[in-house]
């Protein structure tokens, strides 16, 4: 337990999505770091992430980037989810690619979020950039936060 209370909550909302993110699970995600409003993320894209093309699909991309937004977003402590999302590709990302999400809460008032997610390849080239916005629920993270604490 750090003498901070608002990363102890970050670093209680990371082992609780850890534990019930199935997709993360699937995917290899993996959390870096976190902290209240920010939260930075890894994987490496497997054959299982490929389009037809033969290259990361643009939905596991996004999945990665909402991944990190989610982390980012509930740090807090309070249930945040999703209430729109735009992201650009712009870069090839190839099987075997090792990619970190970086996310960060640009502005939080009220219960209304923006954040940012930035995904680089091992060479720290931009290969997408999401921003979401995010709703904060009245009350903490909910039932399935609660099983984990």
């Amino acid at each position: 337990m750090s003498a901070d209370p608002g990363q102890d909550t970050a670093e209680r909302v990371g082992r609780i999505i850890a534990a019930g993110d199935r997709l993360a699970h699937q995917f290899g995600v993996n959390l870096i770091e976190i902290r209240p409003g920010y939260a930075r993320c890894a994987m490496t894209v497997g054959d299982h992430m490929a389009n037809a093309a033969g290259v990361a699909h643009g939905g596991a991309l996004f999945a990665f980037a909402d991944i990190a937004f989610a982390h980012a977003c509930n740090s807090h402590g309070r249930l945040a989810l999703a209430m729109g999302v735009d992201i650009s590709f712009l870069g090839r990302v190839d099987i075997g690619d090792h990619l970190i999400a970086e996310a960060e809460e640009i502005s939080l008032r009220g219960r209304n979020g923006i954040t940012d997610v930035r995904i680089t390849d091992r060479d720290g080239t931009l290969v997408a950039l999401f921003r979401g916005r995010s709703l904060q629920l009245d009350g903490p993270l909910g039932g399935w936060a609660r099983a984990a604490y």
